[in-house]
């Protein structure tokens, strides 16, 4: 695939035309450096994420030392282009083209629906990916909460075709995330700016416009998810083609659909573990997910 430089973020050519933006850093990122010699590890995030943004990017900085950390800006997000029609197998043939990117082969480390997506890559380019860790991807299997409804991508699409994207970024934190109804004015307008923890300190939460912008990427969420968010356990079957050692992670502080999903993806892949980060609940801390991640990627020696 063709790539083009820049000082700090760079771009990548899909199959179907799109340009993907995305940032190298750490052990073996410079452009000139041998590949291999920093283990690449593509951190894949999750509804409404873009990942070179200072949130999503953060995850990744304990990482540093010992691997080329990959934050990238999925199709339709932040710098990246967009090509319609949308299917899952184009955000699959993204990670394909960025892999190739940074050397050929990469860990992936998947957040929420990135999670659900990071599978799908896995399943579609075993002798890329190398290893797999997926914190809480947000499967419905049991009756631990609601289902998403079945027409929620096709009501997110029709309100930003009306330019509602106000009413798509509300559907997604009422319907999807459960938040109440009564408590979304207050994350439109914060009293304050609000942070989360960072990796060296707070970092911002993206802001509603910030939302607005990147609302019609949450259908496509929606289509990753497609069967998996219903109520009932994972279709037989699921991922027959990841070979790749596979984490699955809930945290501590979380939901139990959060555990049941987990544990199901790692009883669905021979081999995979399950782990629970205390303390943590849907977005991590990134010190402490970080040891974890280290030890299961296990560094330039692996």
């Amino acid at each position: 695939m063709d790539e083009q430089g820049s000082e700090e973020i760079r771009y990548v050519t899909s199959r179907d035309g799109t340009a993907l933006a995305y940032r190298a850093t750490g052990v073996g990122s410079a452009p000139e450096a041998e590949a291999g010699s920093g283990p690449p590890v593509v951190m894949v995030d999750g509804a409404l994420g873009v990942g070179t943004a200072p949130m999503a990017a953060s995850l990744g900085v304990p990482l540093r030392p010992d691997f080329t950390v990959v934050d990238y800006d999925r199709r339709g997000r932040g710098r990246s282009g967009d090509t319609p029609p949308y299917a899952v197998a184009r955000e699959v043939e993204d990670l394909a083209a960025l892999i190739d990117a940074v050397g050929g082969r990469a860990h992936l480390c998947g957040f929420s629906s990135g999670g659900a997506l990071a599978l799908e890559a896995a399943d579609a380019l075993p002798h890329r990916v190398v290893g797999l860790a997926l914190y809480e991807p947000p499967f419905v299997l049991d009756a631990d909460r609601p289902p998403l409804p079945d027409d929620f991508a096709a009501r997110v699409r029709e309100a930003v075709a009306a330019g509602r994207r106000d009413e798509a970024v509300t559907l997604f934190l009422t319907e999807a995330l459960l938040v109440p109804p009564e408590a979304v004015p207050s994350i439109r307008e914060p009293a304050e700016p609000p942070t989360v923890e960072g990796a060296d300190g707070p970092v911002p939460v993206p802001t509603w416009r910030e939302m607005e912008e990147i609302a019609h990427t949450l259908a496509y969420d929606a289509e990753i998810l497609d069967g998996r968010v219903s109520g009932r356990p994972l279709p037989s079957g699921s991922w027959p083609h990841v070979t790749a050692p596979t984490l699955a992670l809930a945290g501590g502080e979380s939901e139990p659909s959060a555990h049941t999903a987990a544990r199901a993806v790692a009883e669905a892949i021979p081999g995979a573990r399950y782990r629970v980060l205390e303390g943590q609940g849907h977005r991590p801390a990134p010190r402490a997910l970080a040891p974890l991640l280290r030890d299961f990627f296990g560094g330039p020696e692996r």
